[in-house]
């Protein structure tokens, strides 16, 4: 795991934009970029007992990213989601295999702690807007509090918009603005978009949050972000996510000071 850091360390030199943020920032700063710190303490060592390699992996393709050339599109996305969660194994010792590529999700998990009114509304109304438009009968939403989540169910054959399909709406975004402001926006509602799709089986909190997030803002010179509760993407509004991201750079910051 040390040998790890201490590469993401050394190849951070690669992308000079990542330089800044993590060339002098503390061994025990670097591996919270990968953790929910709202959880940290349900996890002895870094999540790695019920998980063995989960940090070493995320080290692995956080590596990747900062160095990679290739186009960011699905084949990109896809090769850093099989390298999370391939290289993670269950307890037993059984190497994690079969994530698939697509998700229909007929219903979303949401909790108290990750998601409010306004987000709930707001993650209504996009599905909503979704299925009317692929024509699938939406007939409206019910909500069903299970065990401590709370499912909303009614989408009848809805299947969520392609991760290809997103990409493209995001390039466009990004290349049709000179915002900085705005393209990080974007970059947000992005990757939001993307984890409450849910495209792949497992894995994709830390592939889309932790990982392709992260890259993306220091390739805008922006600081990473410790996150409290990533799974709040689900079920808050972008605005309120977007506060989220900024507390989380804050959070960075003050920890790579230490």
């Amino acid at each position: 795991l040390i040998g790890e850091i201490q590469l993401l360390k050394l190849e951070s030199t690669i992308h000079e934009r990542a330089v800044p943020f993590l060339k002098d920032c503390p061994l025990d700063a670097l591996h919270k970029l990968f953790i929910d710190q709202d959880r940290k303490n349900d996890y002895p060592y870094l999540f790695d007992s019920l998980e063995p390699g989960y940090i070493g992996a995320l080290f692995r393709a956080f590596n990747i990213v900062l160095r990679s050339e290739n186009s960011f599109d699905q084949e990109f996305i896809f090769k850093i989601q099989g390298e999370i969660a391939s290289k993670t194994l269950k307890v037993d010792g059984v190497l994690k295999s079969g994530y698939g590529r697509k998700c229909v999700r007929s219903s979303v998990g949401l909790t108290e702690k990750t998601s409010t009114k306004a987000g709930i509304n707001e993650l209504v109304k996009k599905l909503q807007n979704e299925v009317l438009k692929k024509g699938t009968g939406f007939r409206g939403v019910v909500l069903v509090r299970e065990d401590n989540h709370l499912n909303i169910k009614g989408f009848g054959q809805y299947k969520c918009e392609n991760l290809k399909i997103l990409l493209e709406k995001y390039h466009l975004k990004i290349l049709s603005s000179n915002d900085h402001e705005k393209k990080k926006h974007e970059t947000i509602r992005f990757i939001q978009n993307v984890v409450q799709s849910h495209p792949f089986s497992d894995a994709n909190v830390r592939t889309m949050v932790f990982v392709i997030l992260n890259m993306l803002l220091i390739k805008m010179s922006e600081p990473p972000v410790i996150w409290c509760n990533p799974n709040k993407l689900d079920g808050y509004t972008l605005d309120e996510c977007i506060r989220l991201v900024s507390e989380g750079q804050q959070r960075f910051v003050l920890e790579a000071r230490r």
